[in-house]
């Protein structure tokens, strides 16, 4: 039961995200109040004085799912196998590993939380997850330390190469690309 609930309040947020981002850039209409009628279809003596047209407002930039530059990849710093994430390159939106990491390796963050959730999609060389594909999920409640084998599914992590977005709700979300071996 709690798993659905986790996963529940991880859709509501995303989804609420998404929202909020459509009504910032104007892509959904705004839900504050509807638009007045035009003055030629309200009867004459209640038509309202012309006012000048406020500019429009700047549209807000478009939210994107990651780091700009491997810098901001690691809010908070995040070791795998004993390895710790260092910047892939400076344009990098994500941080990586040097060496292959094995299936179970003890994941350590930099930061302590209630909840840490930990999205792990196969991905390219480039850091891209693989279209379409499941990622696996890791919980860490109460902690700093977990590892790659706690997935939810209790799935093995198959060799490949994998990107990982690693979330604690008030210090952001590492993104850190890794190869299972």
């Amino acid at each position: 039961m709690r798993v659905t609930s986790i996963i529940t309040a991880l859709c509501i947020t995303a989804a609420s995200a998404c929202v909020y981002a459509g009504l910032l850039d104007g892509t959904l209409p705004s839900l504050a109040k509807p638009a007045p009628k035009p003055a030629a279809e309200q009867p004459a003596e209640t038509a309202p004085a012309v006012e000048p047209a406020a500019p429009a407002p700047a549209a807000a930039p478009a939210a994107t799912p990651a780091p700009a530059t491997a810098a901001d990849a690691l809010p908070f710093s995040v070791s795998i196998g004993g390895q710790a994430a260092k910047a892939a390159s400076p344009n990098a939106p994500y941080a990586a590993l040097d060496k292959p990491v094995a299936a179970d390796a003890e994941i350590v963050l930099g930061a302590k939380a209630d909840m840490v959730i930990i999205n792990v999609f196969p991905s390219d060389a480039k850091g891209n997850a693989k279209e379409g594909a499941t990622p696996a999920i890791i919980i860490i409640n109460k902690g700093e330390k977990g590892t790659l084998a706690s997935t939810m599914d209790k799935k093995k992590l198959e060799p490949g190469t994998y990107i990982a977005n690693i979330v604690i709700g008030d210090k952001g979300t590492s993104r850190v690309m890794f190869e299972v071996k």
